[in-house]
C-alpha cells in the first residue's frame, strides 16, 4: 500500500501537466474573418469560389458553418480551408454567411441572381397548346426557338386505373418503367411507346440542354384534382402525384436538380368565369396564380385579354350550323340560353373546347398576339 502511495505521488505531476494541455488544446482561438467582396452577381446555374481570410492561422483551424437564407435563391457548398462554393438557383437576392461553431464571430455577403437570356422555349402542354399556332408563333415572334412536345388528352397526375378513360397513359409525372409496369400486355407496342412519349423523361429531360425556359400549359385536363385540391386545402410539401400539386411539386424538383438555371413558366387558361361543373376556368386559373405566386414563376394569365366571359352572345343560335355548314364541321352547340344562343366562349372554341377548332383562324390569330406579348413579359 505504501509503494501504490509512492508511485501515486510520483505521477501527479504528469497527470496535472496532463490536464493543463487539455485545457489548451480545447481553448479557441479568438480572430476576424474577411471576405474579399460584399456582393456578388451570378446567373442561375452559375458560381463562385469565396476563400475567407481569417486573422490568423490558429484562428483558421476553428470549426466554421456557411449557410444562405433564403436557400432557394442559391446553395453553398464548403470545400477545403473553409472556401465555399456559391452556386445561383433562382432569381433573387440571398445572404451568405460564414459563421464560428459557437457564433462568435461571422462574416457575410450577398448574391443577386438572375436568369440567362432565353433562346429556346420548351412547350408542355395539352391539345390546345399542341394544335394552336401560339406556342410557335410568339416564340418566332419574340426570336425564339420553340421545342413543342404537348400532347393530346394529356395531364400531369397520375390517372385514375387503367384503360377506364381517355387520360390512361397520358400522365406527365409518370416514369417509362411506371408506365410499362401498368400498361405493358395492355395496349400495343406502339400504342404503350406513345405513353413514353407523355412521360416527362420523354417529353421535358432530353431537351433541358437546349431549354432556356419551359412554359407548362396544363390545366384542363388535370380540373378534377385541380378542384379537389382547391377544395381540401394544398401542401406545398407533397410529392404525392395523384393531387395536382403533388406532381407538380415531383416534376419541378426532378427538373430544376437536373437543370436549375431553366425557368419556369405557367402558361394560363383561356377564360376564368366557368364553373368547375361547366369548363372549371375558375379552378384552373386560381391554381394556375396560387402556383405562380408561390413559385415566384412567370404567368401567362392569358384569361385577362381573351375577352371570354362566359357570356350568352346574342343572335348566335345558328352560328354553329353557319358553321358547320361552310366549314363542313360537325359540332352541336355546348350551353345555350333560352332563345338557343351560344356562349362567348363556343364562338372562340367551336367544338366547346379547343380554340384551333375555329377554321377561321380568328382565334389563333387573337392568342398568337396575347402569348406574343405575355412571353415577352415574362422572359424580360
Amino acid at each position: 500500500m505504501k509503494k501504490l502511495s509512492i508511485l501515486f505521488l510520483l505521477l501527479l505531476p504528469i497527470l496535472n501537466s496532463c490536464r493543463k494541455n487539455e485545457t489548451a488544446v480545447v481553448q479557441e482561438e479568438s480572430g476576424t474573418i474577411t471576405l474579399n467582396q460584399a456582393s456578388y452577381k451570378l446567373t442561375a446555374g452559375d458560381t463562385v469560389v469565396v476563400k475567407p481570410q481569417f486573422s490568423t492561422t490558429a484562428f483558421a483551424k476553428r470549426k466554421f458553418v456557411w449557410s444562405v437564407t433564403p436557400a432557394n435563391v442559391a446553395s453553398v457548398k464548403v470545400g477545403a480551408d473553409n472556401a465555399c462554393t456559391i452556386t445561383g438557383l433562382t432569381p433573387g437576392t440571398a445572404n451568405v454567411k460564414i459563421e464560428a461553431e459557437d457564433k462568435s464571430v461571422s462574416a457575410s455577403l450577398n448574391v443577386s441572381v438572375s436568369y440567362l437570356p432565353v433562346k429556346t422555349v420548351l412547350w408542355v402542354g395539352t391539345s390546345i397548346p399542341q394544335w394552336c399556332t401560339y406556342p410557335l408563333n410568339a416564340c418566332a415572334g419574340l426570336g425564339l426557338k420553340c421545342i413543342n412536345t404537348s400532347i393530346s388528352s394529356s395531364g400531369i397526375c397520375l390517372n385514375f386505373g387503367v384503360l377506364n378513360n381517355v387520360r390512361d397513359g397520358l400522365d406527365l409525372c409518370e416514369t417509362m418503367e411506371e408506365k410499362k409496369a401498368r400498361y405493358q400486355g395492355k395496349v400495343s407496342a406502339v400504342v404503350l411507346d406513345a405513353y413514353y412519349n407523355s412521360s416527362y423523361e420523354r417529353a421535358i429531360l432530353p431537351y433541358l440542354t437546349q431549354a432556356d425556359a419551359i412554359v407548362f400549359d396544363h390545366g384542363f385536363n388535370d380540373a378534377y384534382q385541380i378542384n379537389k385540391d382547391i377544395t381540401s386545402g394544398i401542401d406545398w410539401n407533397s410529392t404525392d402525384r395523384s393531387t395536382y400539386i403533388g406532381a407538380f411539386n415531383y416534376l419541378m424538383k426532378e427538373i430544376l436538380k437536373r437543370k436549375p438555371s431553366v425557368r419556369i413558366i405557367i402558361g394560363g387558361y383561356l377564360e376564368n368565369q366557368s364553373d368547375y361543373q361547366v369548363r372549371a376556368g375558375k379552378v384552373i386559373c386560381q391554381m394556375q396564380q396560387t402556383i405562380s405566386s408561390h413559385y415566384n414563376y412567370a404567368l401567362l394569365d392569358v384569361w385577362n385579354y381573351t375577352g371570354i366571359k362566359y357570356n350568352f352572345v346574342p343572335n348566335t343560335s345558328n352560328y354553329i350550323k353557319d358553321f358547320n355548314t361552310r366549314y363542313g364541321t360537325a359540332y352541336t352547340n355546348y350551353i345555350t340560353d333560352a332563345s338557343g344562343n351560344i356562349t362567348d366562349f363556343q364562338v372562340f372554341c367551336p367544338d366547346g373546347i379547343h380554340p384551333f377548332s375555329d377554321l377561321s383562324g380568328n382565334a389563333d390569330r387573337k392568342l398568337d398576339a396575347i402569348y406574343t406579348d405575355l412571353l415577352k413579359k415574362a422572359i424580360n
